[in-house]
């Protein structure tokens, strides 16, 4: 079977493209998701509030502008540019929360969700393999990663604490686990459970 062929599989067998239209769309998904995460959390240390006509208004400081987003960064071509994605992953990696190869695995995950984006009928025909599957695992690793590291400052703010019994090395915030949730539901086939758990709750609610 030629290349062609496959190709044409690939994009009219139903089968063969509920899966990868799924993979696809849950790659940006969590991406986006992930990028998201990391600007809030990072915003967050250079967030001011202030009363303005009665109201509690929340600013970025301008400390943030200096800190990471007017950071400029020699690119492979030699120019300089402004990235804040790069710069708050830098931020993060300068207080232990991730490492340099963390930064450089998520560059080629953001280079990989563009192709896909802007190229999806080329990612639908050549379909997504193994390497995808492997950035996305990585991707949902880092996600939990930081998310927790966040999750426990929060906490912290709050003065709330946690009996020993509890797994705080492993707790997540509620959008972590939506996103966690969603996965197992499109690819481990656990929707119909999923469903049933949301309308036993929905029953008790009401």
């Amino acid at each position: 079977m030629n290349d062609k062929y496959k190709q044409l599989l690939n994009i009219y067998d139903e089968d063969n493209l509920r899966i990868n239209i799924d993979g696809a769309a849950y790659y940006i998904l969590l991406f986006e998701a992930f990028k998201d995460m990391v600007d809030s959390c990072v915003k967050f240390f250079y967030q001011t509030e202030e009363i303005v006509d009665g109201k509690l208004i929340c600013r970025i400081s301008k400390e943030y502008r200096i800190d990471v987003s007017s950071k400029k960064y020699k690119k492979a071509n030699g120019k300089f540019s402004r990235d804040e994605f790069y710069s708050q992953l830098i931020w993060l990696k300068d207080r232990g929360v991730i490492k340099e190869g963390d930064i450089n695995r998520l560059l080629e995950i953001r280079k990989r969700r563009n192709s896909i984006v802007h190229e999806l009928l080329k990612v639908l025909a050549d379909v997504l393999d193994t390497r995808d599957a492997e950035l996305l695992g990585d991707l949902m690793k880092l996600y939990m990663k930081i998310d927790n590291w966040f999750f426990k400052i929060d906490m912290q703010i709050l003065g709330k604490r946690f009996s020993d019994e509890y797994d705080i090395d492993n707790a997540q915030s509620l959008t972590a686990m939506h996103l966690m949730s969603i996965f197992r539901i499109v690819f481990n086939g656990e929707g119909k459970g999923f469903k049933e758990a949301m309308q036993d709750i929905i029953v008790n609610k009401i």
